[in-house]
């Protein structure tokens, strides 16, 4: 299998958590001997010879409790794909605030606060648009996950070029992880509370 030198960087911007409160999330860490990227929500694990560590770290990925399947469930990433077919989505947008320079916030370029918005795309990525406040789920057996989660899969799949490979789900639970295998790459990935018990948008089976 192609060796990924190049792709750590991105993996570690797309997948590590940037809010200073989580440090531990902020870097790739070992999970199973495995080099692991994750925000507490999804977590990608890589086998070390897939890829070339970068400022890798001992504290692990502690604290999985996902219930391992009798015989893993198979299917292709065009399952993932069809599961958000229809949801809008728009690229991902952060905004940063910089002085104007109108000294007194007195004009209308900043609207008068002395300060203006900066938008750029956020690392490229889709994000999938929830309307009036609602969720959007996408269910995965038992389980609900965010769009934007579900695409954070999909991404990571096409990322390292494993779009043909055959997807196991070898562990699902409703509340607790849920990992899938492709070819020597796991996914670990976390569902969604649904109180109200909301239909979901669209079932990946």
């Amino acid at each position: 299998m192609k060796k990924y030198d190049n792709l750590k960087d991105r993996l570690i911007s797309l997948y590590c958590d940037n809010d200073d409160l989580k440090p531990k999330l902020q870097h790739p860490s070992d999970y199973d001997g495995n080099w692991c990227v994750t925000n507490g929500h999804i977590a990608i694990s890589i086998p070390h010879e897939l890829i070339t560590p970068h400022g890798e770290s001992k504290l692990g990925y502690q604290g999985l409790w996902a219930n391992p399947l009798p015989e893993p469930k198979l299917f292709t990433l065009d399952a993932f794909k069809l599961a958000l077919k229809e949801i809008p989505c728009k690229p991902d947008y952060f905004y940063s605030y910089v002085d104007c320079g109108c000294k007194s916030g007195g004009c209308k370029r900043c609207d008068y606060e002395g300060t203006r918005t900066i938008k750029g795309k956020k690392n490229g990525l889709l994000k999938y648009e929830v309307e009036d406040y609602d969720m959007i789920y996408i269910k995965l057996g038992n389980a609900f996950f965010e769009a934007n989660i579900i695409y954070k899969v999909i991404y990571a799949i096409e990322l390292l070029g494993l779009e043909l490979s055959i997807i196991q789900l070898t562990h699902h639970s409703e509340k607790n992880q849920s990992i899938i295998k492709v070819g020597d790459v796991q996914i670990i990935f976390m569902p969604v509370n649904n109180p109200y018990n909301e239909p979901a948008y669209a079932e990946i089976f």
